[in-house]
């Protein structure tokens, strides 16, 4: 879909900044499709047709179904884009009925293409909100901790191999991850120290999330060469394996004993297709 999208607004800018016949537009905002400003986007939209996507719902539509209709849409607008450049080439003027055609054409395909898109970007966050309602369902502590990091920016990878030495810490290699546990010195979803991070010992999720936040970097920068010479967080941020970065926050901020390796890379492998596939 995003290269279809770009796609769109390359053609559209280039047309906008090589033909006269192309007017200046603006965004709509992502919400129900409010059809007067579709309309409004030109003088050239054929109003009938927009109008008439009123009496259909377009939540009947699949993702692939709206894409379908996008690329039709954005299909049209090349071709009267086409048609305008080469009505232009032969001297016709943009009062002539073949301009005025090719504007109509480009103008009501753009704002189908802009409604279609819009019901697009809806029904994505609908399904993506669903997706994730349902893994929260099932681990709930699992699903915030792993939500949290994506919004760090960190990649998949990187996520899973965190979440597989969660797993063996506190989840009995499982997702099911019970971070308020306190158990012979140790506290929540790490098992930090109570003696030497006193501060995390009680700490709710949120508090545990932002405490491996704020304590990941200078852990992995000063402890990396255990994983390997020259490694540190950036370094563990460019991991493309959930394996190596299971292994990578086991020996560089988790620093267990080595005995359960294979089982913080097997977990990071289960967390990795149960979130990402």
């Amino acid at each position: 879909m995003k290269k279809i999208f770009a796609t769109g607004l390359v053609l559209f800018l280039a047309l906008a900044m090589s033909y006269s016949i192309i007017s200046t537009s603006y965004a709509i905002p992502l919400e129900d499709n409010r059809y007067e400003e579709y309309i409004a986007l030109s003088e050239y939209v054929d109003a009938t047709k927009i109008e008439k996507l009123r009496t259909v719902n377009l939540n009947q539509y699949s993702l692939d179904e709206l894409e379908a209709l996008i690329a039709e849409q954005m299909e049209i607008q090349a071709i009267a884009a086409t048609i305008a450049v080469s009505a232009e080439e032969l001297g016709w003027t943009a009062e002539s009925s073949t301009m005025i055609d090719a504007q109509v054409e480009w103008w009501t395909a753009y704002a189908l293409t802009q409604i279609y898109k819009n019901q697009y970007d809806i029904k994505y966050e609908e399904l993506e909100m669903a997706k994730w309602d349902a893994k929260r369902a099932v681990y709930p502590a699992a699903t915030e901790i792993w939500l949290y990091m994506k919004e760090l920016g960190w990649n998949d990878y990187v996520c899973a191999g965190i979440m597989g030495n969660l797993m063996t810490e506190v989840g009995g290699q499982t997702l099911n991850i019970r971070y308020k546990t306190d158990y012979n010195g140790y506290y929540g979803m790490c098992m930090w120290s109570k003696k030497y991070c006193s501060q995390i010992v009680g700490a709710d999720l949120e508090g545990q999330c932002n405490y491996l936040r704020n304590t990941i970097k200078k852990e992995i920068d000063t402890f990396g060469s255990h994983y390997r010479a020259g490694f540190n967080f950036n370094s563990f941020l460019n991991l493309t394996n959930e394996k190596d970065a299971a292994l990578a926050f086991a020996k560089a901020y988790e620093r267990c004993g080595t005995g359960g390796y294979d089982k913080r890379q097997n977990n990071a492998t289960v967390a990795y297709n149960y979130f990402v596939n």
